[in-house]
């Protein structure tokens, strides 16, 4: 029977055999007590879980007794040769503990970074969301402001993959909308309302909306079952 043991020791071998980037290719080599799959064993013992993998403790170093342990995917990302180490408010952590303290992807601290951040920006500062509709980009704040729909409305639409023309429509009247049954903010009403008290044309507020001089004659005669 092949264990998970036997199947580390021969891909370590075959890594450091072969001219892999990050281990042959690099002069890493397995010692020769290790050529000896029992001696591996005996030296280094059952991995603890299914979750471990043999790790180098230093980077550099070969696989040999003393540089080798058992550890986890996060332990070893933490060991990796291209971490670094990041110091915010007198405080010095490898970039994967900062990344874990602060909930963003290491990717992204790096990126900000790169792009001239302050490292307390990068560590500090939430990510934010952005969608690309039509030419633009958006924050989901953006596209609340502008479109006047809440946030699950327009949730509901992106997933859906409408277009951007429809996405934005503060208020629709096609039965395509009409199916999905999202009410559409009072406060849109209200300033169609007050758009037509100061002599604003309902053709231009219908422009405004996206919809018909004749729903919005219906929505001023109190019928407003609208929609987004």
């Amino acid at each position: 029977m092949i264990t998970p043991e036997y199947s580390i020791w021969v891909a370590m071998r075959a890594r450091c055999r072969g001219n892999h980037r990050n281990y042959g290719a690099r002069g890493i080599t397995v010692c020769e007590r290790w050529n000896s799959f029992a001696n591996f064993l005996a030296d280094m013992g059952p991995r603890p879980s299914k979750d471990h993998s043999i790790d180098r403790i230093n980077n550099d170093g070969n696989y040999e007794p003393g540089n080798c342990r058992w550890a986890t995917h996060q332990q070893q990302m933490r060991n990796r040769g291209c971490n670094r180490y990041l110091t915010h408010n007198g405080e010095t952590l490898m970039l994967v503990e900062w990344a874990e303290r602060t909930g963003l992807l290491p990717h992204t601290i790096l990126t900000r970074i790169s792009r001239g951040w302050t490292i307390a920006d990068a560590l500090t500062s939430p990510t934010r969301v952005h969608y690309d509709i039509g030419d633009e980009r958006l924050t989901m704040e953006e596209l609340i402001a502008r479109s006047g729909l809440s946030k699950s409305a327009l949730s509901t639409r992106i997933g859906r993959g409408w277009p951007a023309t429809r996405i934005l429509r503060p208020v629709g009247h096609a039965r395509g909308d009409a199916r999905h049954g999202t009410r559409i903010a009072d406060a849109q009403i209200r300033t169609a309302r007050i758009l037509r008290g100061l002599g604003v044309a309902v053709n231009d507020i219908a422009a405004w909306l996206g919809t018909t001089p004749g729903y919005v004659r219906k929505v001023f005669n109190g019928n407003r079952r609208v929609y987004a």
